[in-house]
């Protein structure tokens, strides 16, 4: 087999795992031994195939990431991944190594999850660096700063196996060596170590966004987000070798304005870049009828104060333009929103509509077609009891008809 092949044929069976590096990329090309992608800026990132292991380089702005990943082998099971990342300052660089290891776990057996990550990020002066950044000994030596932050899922390792404790809501997470456990105890979900690795650095992203909605009810404290800025590492950072770039793209602005509107209800813009903007933004606390306002203009298209300037018969014409406008959109989707349960123990899923629902268990069980309206229902019921008495005579046919008939009131 080719390399090429070979890496097609890898990409393919780590998708979970190598997709988190190509996110933002479509594909561009193919050369003799690499895949090349781009993004909305046209700056290239290319896959290869190196020995066992799958090498990814990209550059953007000053910014330039290499990554290694190697896969499993008879030894190790576990999906092991390296990351260098190199970022120009004014007066130095910054040099940061992130290791990832991704492996089963309680949440899954079937599937990897990032379980340990560790990043080592050097704060390097002046331009005497070069010859050292394979040696971590040495550059630990001559770091203007050096920051450690790690994240483990709670667990025990005797002879190279993974013995995870009875928590698995925890983890184990340190920055210089200092428990800051206690900061993101209560973050969840089988990817939880990558959203908390994305919260430390103040990244929101589709994953970790609901654990803003936590830090808005006071559930996580305000630290969670963007821990790193917080301790002061930033600003140190900054004040050593220049400050960085904090520009964010249109499509990440547009997602987290998006969010902080319709989740947060949060009516204002506010700079993304600003710690303390974000921070006021998530602490915004809505009046029921600011809700209500918000509900209402979603709905209907047009703000409140254009709707309420409006007289009676103006607004009743506009709501039912809207009401007709949901249902058909409503009608015509290829999904629907489908209740499983009740009560308490009652959960929400979106299922294409047609799709056979298994509901219940053991002899309890019983299949449902998602998307059925009643009358579809009981005509799909009497052709069924049709099909079934198809070689009785009549009467025995119209019986059983008036039976099911008053047994389900119609």
């Amino acid at each position: 087999m080719s390399d090429i092949k070979k890496l097609k044929r890898l990409l393919r069976e780590y998708e979970d795992i190598i997709g988190n590096y190509l996110e933002g990329y479509h594909y561009k090309t193919t050369t003799d031994d690499s895949f090349v992608y781009i993004d909305e800026g046209w700056d290239e990132l290319e896959v290869s195939l190196v020995s066992e292991t799958i090498k990814i380089q990209k550059t953007k702005d000053n910014i330039s990431h290499q990554i290694i990943i190697t896969l499993p082998n008879k030894d190790n099971k576990a999906v092991e991944c390296e990351e260098k990342i190199i970022e120009d300052r004014e007066n130095g660089i910054i040099f940061e190594k992130v290791s990832r290891i991704y492996d089963y776990t309680i949440f899954s057996k079937d599937a990897r999850y990032l379980t340990d990550i560790t990043s080592r990020r050097y704060i390097l002066a002046g331009d005497d660096y070069l010859p050292h950044l394979s040696n971590e000994e040495k550059l630990s030596e001559i770091a203007s700063l050096k920051t450690v932050f790690s994240s483990h899922m709670k667990t025990i390792l005797f002879d190279g196996s993974r013995l995870y404790t009875d928590t698995p809501a925890s983890t184990k997470t340190y920055l210089n060596g200092n428990d800051i456990s206690r900061v993101y105890d209560i973050v969840e979900g089988p990817n939880k170590i990558e959203k908390i690795y994305d919260l430390y650095n103040g990244k929101v992203t589709e994953d970790n966004s609901y654990d803003l909605i936590s830090i808005n009810l006071g559930l996580l404290p305000k630290d969670a987000y963007a821990y790193r800025e917080k301790a002061g590492i930033v600003a140190a950072e900054d004040n050593l070798i220049g400050k960085g770039s904090k520009e964010v793209s249109e499509k990440y602005k547009r997602f987290v304005m998006n969010f902080f509107k319709k989740k947060i209800h949060y009516p204002y813009d506010f700079d993304l870049t600003s710690r303390e903007e974000f921070i006021k933004a998530l602490d915004y606390s809505p009046k029921a009828v600011d809700v209500c306002k918000a509900n209402l203009e979603r709905m209907l298209g047009i703000s409140y104060q254009e709707f309420d300037n409006l007289d009676f018969d103006a607004q009743q014409k506009i709501i039912k333009e809207a009401r007709a406008k949901n249902k058909i959109t409503e009608r015509e989707s290829d999904t629907i929103t489908m209740m499983i349960g009740s009560g308490e123990h009652a959960i929400f899923t979106r299922v294409k509509r047609g799709k056979r629902i298994l509901v219940g268990s053991g002899e309890h069980s019983y299949f449902i077609e998602a998307g059925l309206t009643p009358e579809e229902e009981k005509r799909r019921l009497n052709d069924k009891i049709d099909s079934i008495l198809n070689s009785k005579k009549s009467k025995v046919k119209e019986n059983v008809k008036s039976i099911i008939n008053r047994i389900t009131g119609s």
